[in-house]
């Protein structure tokens, strides 16, 4: 029902008249459409708050109990990382041969590195940067 409410006022918007035969009052013309179409919006604006809400309660009772919420971290085999650059690979190459974004990837190689059974957090990418033809 939301998303027929909002592809009729994006319809409006462009200047297309609406006509409806099963649902009378969608129609351009009708006097009481405006009025429910703000009804009908206040509610799916409610709906989304609340379902918000549930989800961030919900996370919050997860993270209570202990349970990791998010992306689970990567493992790097930073020995193997360390042979491949040594062999002349370059570090996007390695990251993208490990499967690992190239920054998680770097902090790995300057820390020390975790051994293959531990992890470090991974960041938001979720692997090497892929290159243009040419060089970008």
């Amino acid at each position: 029902m939301v998303d027929n409410i909002t592809t009729i006022l994006e319809l409006d918007g462009l200047g297309v008249e609406v006509v409806s035969v099963q649902e009378p009052w969608l129609d351009t013309g009708s006097p009481v459409r405006s009025l429910l179409i703000a009804i009908f919006s206040w509610g799916a604006e409610q709906e989304r708050n609340r379902l918000s809400e549930r989800t961030k309660a919900g996370i919050e009772r997860a993270r209570r109990k202990g349970i990791h919420v998010g992306r689970p971290p990567a493992t790097i085999d930073v020995g193997r990382a360390s042979d491949l650059l040594a062999q002349g690979a370059s570090v996007p190459q390695v990251a993208h041969k490990l499967h690992v974004g190239i920054s998680t990837l770097r902090r790995a190689l300057q820390s020390g590195g975790p051994r293959p059974d531990t992890a470090v957090e991974e960041g938001t990418r979720r692997g090497p940067r892929r290159t243009q033809p040419g060089g970008r």
